[in-house]
């Protein structure tokens, strides 16, 4: 089975079950982007970082063919804050944090001999966990959260380059085409949701400010 697992976490499910209206559906390839290029606030709506590299870490672009990873091209990035291609990293997980409460996220992950799983949240509270078995040099897995228009409501994704044991370094390598939702306008139950989860007075500070 290909997909390892997909859950969604039952205490986090009802603050996830109003939704958000009128999403705005972004569309990330990098490859606006030059080979070398640290990816961190470049983007609208989202930050990009290496979990545990230091608060101003974030992946680095590469180069990649277009015949060699279905549905990807041009530019992608590298769990590494190194251009080094055929280096052993460092590798490190890759934080998405969210301006704002969103309903759905895609990354395709490139490389994938090696397993990989991610985690969505809430505030502090997971949301759901996915991942996938280790495929072959060129597998592309698609790690994909909720739908647009859909029920669930997060604002972060971790993805876990997960040590496929001995022999094998974290991985995989390389990812592309980020797709998420945002300025989506809560439905009458996610804002009193989200209120209940302190998220919305956070929202309104970062507006006043």
């Amino acid at each position: 089975m290909k997909n390892i697992f997909t859950k969604t976490i039952a205490a986090s499910a009802v603050l996830a079950s109003a939704g958000l209206a009128n999403a705005e559906l972004v569309r990330i390839d990098f490859n606006e982007l030059t080979p070398g290029v640290t990816v961190k606030d470049q983007y609208a709506g989202v930050q990009i970082r290496l979990l545990g590299a230091g608060l101003d870490a974030g992946p680095v672009t590469r180069a990649i063919s277009d015949s060699d990873y279905l549905g990807a091209n041009g530019i992608a990035i590298r769990p590494s804050p190194e251009l080094e291609v055929n280096g052993d990293g460092p590798w490190y997980d890759l934080h998405f944090i969210f301006d704002d409460p969103t309903e759905f996220f895609s990354i395709l992950a490139l490389d994938a001999e090696e397993p990989v799983s991610a985690t969505a949240y809430l505030g502090k509270e997971k949301v759901a966990v996915m991942g996938y078995r280790g495929g072959s040099n060129y597998q592309v897995w698609d790690l994909t959260f909720g739908e647009v228009g859909g029920d669930m409501l997060f604002d972060r994704v971790i993805v876990d380059l997960v040590n496929g044991g001995d022999g094998w370094s974290p991985g995989p390598e390389i990812f592309d085409n980020l797709r998420f939702t945002r300025n989506a306008v809560p439905t009458p139950g996610a804002v009193t949701l989200l209120a209940s989860s302190g998220l919305l007075a956070m929202r309104r500070r970062r507006i006043e400010a």
